[in-house]
């Protein structure tokens, strides 16, 4: 148990979940060759005949171009790298230098195939996938949920297993989207930097909240604010219906903002913001919210009574489109 503290010691988040999985495969015959068969079951081409006898599984893999792989898994006939993304946002060119890496490697020792796993929850699956195929790297690249791992390790619960009543709760916590924030609202509301690198995974993480109000924009950003559009109506006689979300930088403030172009219903999840700083869509007559960042992150209830809210108006609208970057500074 000493042994197992020191080598997880400090690691959080991405990290120590790579870690405590890494470890598992390589010391658990039983986790380690459900884990095949599920790469084998998902892409049959991909790992057909790889060779589970002989193995060697690494965290943080260093590569030439500076990057660090989450696992690395060598078997006798395959190299198999696993890029970890509970939340986090893909850095540029990941996972493609990864596979460059892995390619260099499968040549210099050998191996017959080499292929990457984005391993993320199950709700990122369609950005993944359609990641996946804008870089064209499907012949290589697979996703694998970590719901798929925890039905894994529920084989192994209660059989004693150290690692694996560390890892499935702590996995659990983080599947619950806004788990991985929890200890960060202080870097969320920071003006430094901004927006900062948890600044838009929160807004990511909460653009998969707005998920079932589609289509949604694509992530819009400048140096005082970032967030999604998510909808608007092409009739004529309603262009003006729009609705965004994000984080809006006010001189030393950073706000959790809602704003609207149609009246929600009040309740007490929103509260009317006047802002004098910015018009949206070049108009005055719109409605800013500020919603409370400690109960998004805290309050399942509180972000779906939010949903609701713009899902009502949603199902009345018709000929919905994509809604333009909204936000312009006087």
């Amino acid at each position: 148990m000493l042994n197992i503290l020191l080598e997880i010691e400090g690691l959080k988040g991405e990290n120590l979940s790579s870690k405590i999985l890494a470890m598992l495969l390589e010391n658990d015959k039983d986790i380690r060759e459900c884990f095949f068969k599920v790469l084998s079951d998902t892409s049959p081409e991909k790992f057909k005949g790889i060779d589970t006898e002989k193995f060697k599984f690494s965290v943080e893999e260093q590569t030439e171009s500076g990057g660090r792989m989450d696992i690395l898994i060598e078997t006798g006939t395959h190299v198999i790298g696993i890029e970890n993304k509970l939340w986090a946002c893909f850095a540029d060119n990941q996972p493609e230098k990864y596979l460059e890496y892995l390619e260099r490697k499968a040549k210099e020792n050998g191996y017959k195939k080499y292929s990457i796993i984005i391993l993320a929850p199950i709700q990122r699956e369609q950005y993944c996938l359609e990641l996946i195929s804008d870089r064209q790297i499907g012949c290589q690249c697979v996703f694998i949920s970590w719901e798929e791992i925890l039905k894994i390790l529920e084989g192994r619960k209660d059989k004693g297993v150290v690692l694996v009543d560390l890892l499935t709760p702590y996995i659990e916590s983080q599947l619950l989207l806004m788990g991985h924030f929890k200890n960060e609202k202080s870097k969320i509301t920071q003006t430094k930097e901004f927006p900062n690198k948890i600044q838009k995974e929160f807004i990511y993480a909460c653009w998969n909240k707005f998920i079932d109000i589609e289509p949604w924009g694509k992530l819009n950003r400048a140096s005082w604010y970032i967030g999604y559009p998510l909808f608007e109506n092409l009739e004529p006689q309603n262009n003006n219906i729009h609705a965004w979300f994000g984080l809006v930088k006010d001189n030393d403030e950073v706000m959790f903002l809602l704003v609207t172009t149609f009246k929600i219903k009040q309740f007490d999840a929103l509260h009317k913001k006047s802002i004098n700083n910015y018009k949206w869509w070049g108009e005055n007559n719109n409605y800013v919210y500020e919603l409370d960042i400690d109960k998004v992150i805290n309050d399942e209830d509180y972000f779906m009574e939010i949903q609701n809210a713009l899902l009502e108006f949603y199902d009345e609208q018709k000929n919905i489109s994509l809604a333009e970057t909204p936000l312009i500074k006087d």
